[in-house]
């Protein structure tokens, strides 16, 4: 066999296990995402304004939606955009950015079942921070009110950009830059 044969081939088998390995990575980072297994009725997305300087989550620990925003708009998602939302803020491979520490959110993801809240998500873009009510792989634990989870890394560049050319899509008001 010719050793230019020879490069060819193990350039292919190469890339072929590349792409296998990458692939295999984002299914099994997904296979375990909690939030793929939660059966709600609805996903909503509220985009608003906090009214104080301290938010905390979009849902108190009562299971209702904090007194410490303003809605301004919300959009109960779509089975594309709720797969979407899922695959940017909730994968385990989004995450391995910087995180700021403003926290001044002004949009959350809530899953309702039967009208109860079930879970949800707590969004600052401006210091890419996140608050989860469910584990997500690579947070840390942190107690606020009740538990909550607190996401360890921001997104990283490639969701980050993501996240906000969803939330451009939705026309969310603080998604303009």
């Amino acid at each position: 066999m010719p050793i230019l044969t020879f490069i060819q081939n193990m350039r292919y088998k190469i890339l072929a296990t590349l792409i296998t390995t990458l692939l295999a990575t984002q299914l099994f980072s997904q296979k375990n995402n909690p939030f793929l297994k939660i059966q709600a009725d609805s996903v909503v997305l509220y985009d608003f304004e906090p009214q104080s300087k301290i938010v905390g989550d979009i849902i108190d620990a009562d299971g209702n939606l904090s007194k410490n925003i303003i809605t301004r708009r919300f959009f109960v998602l779509t089975r594309e955009q709720k797969k979407e939302a899922i695959d940017i803020f909730t994968n385990p491979n989004s995450y391995g950015g910087t995180e700021g520490s403003c926290f001044m959110p002004h949009m959350g993801i809530v899953f309702y079942k039967s009208n109860a809240v079930i879970a949800h998500l707590t969004i600052c873009l401006e210091c890419n921070s996140i608050h989860s009510s469910v584990k997500i792989k690579k947070t840390k634990k942190m107690l606020v009110g009740g538990e909550k989870y607190i996401i360890g890394l921001g997104l990283n560049d490639k969701s980050f950009k993501r996240a906000k050319m969803f939330c451009k899509k939705l026309r969310l008001l603080h998604c303009k830059s």
